[in-house]
């Protein structure tokens, strides 16, 4: 019995302290945009349900009129935002709302993510500048940045 307790004990006192930042979305958003920009200048896309949808929108948006196309893009695409979604890192989910760097100050672009949950958006807007990174979110933006840049325009 007491070789079982501290076992026993150890899994209780990890599990009991796990706590969950952030509620599990019911969508991932993500993409860029450019403030100023003669054509398409956005380029956003949405994970949910497994599918993988991109905006229906040309120009520069409010947060609340985000819209995606009905048709979702090619699986693989999807299973590779779904991928990234889950190394989402804590340090983001922790600082909701978060503006990192000075995105599009000089028409550099924005890294725009986000989480739908209940028709509301927790959002960042992260400057592309990989020197503006905290060290927490490097590696996860450097990959953010690969899938955007795969995604058809």
């Amino acid at each position: 019995m007491k070789r079982l307790f501290l076992p026993l004990t150890l899994i209780l006192t990890f599990v009991g302290c796990s706590e969950k930042v952030y509620p599990d979305p019911s969508a991932f958003l993500f993409g860029s945009w450019y403030g100023f920009c003669i054509e398409n200048c956005i380029h956003l896309y949405k994970l949910e349900n497994g599918k993988l949808y991109p905006d229906d929108m040309s120009t520069r948006f409010q947060s609340d009129d985000i819209t995606f196309q009905k048709t979702p893009l090619n699986e693989n695409l999807a299973k590779k935002a779904e991928e990234l979604y889950r190394l989402f890192p804590s340090y983001l989910r922790k600082n909701p709302n978060l503006t990192i760097g000075c995105p599009d100050c000089h028409d550099q672009g924005v890294i725009y993510l986000a989480f739908e949950e209940n028709g509301k958006l927790t959002e960042w807007k992260i400057d592309p500048d990989s020197n503006n990174y905290p060290p927490e979110i490097e590696a996860f933006m450097i990959s953010m940045k690969e899938l955007i840049a795969e995604m058809p325009k």
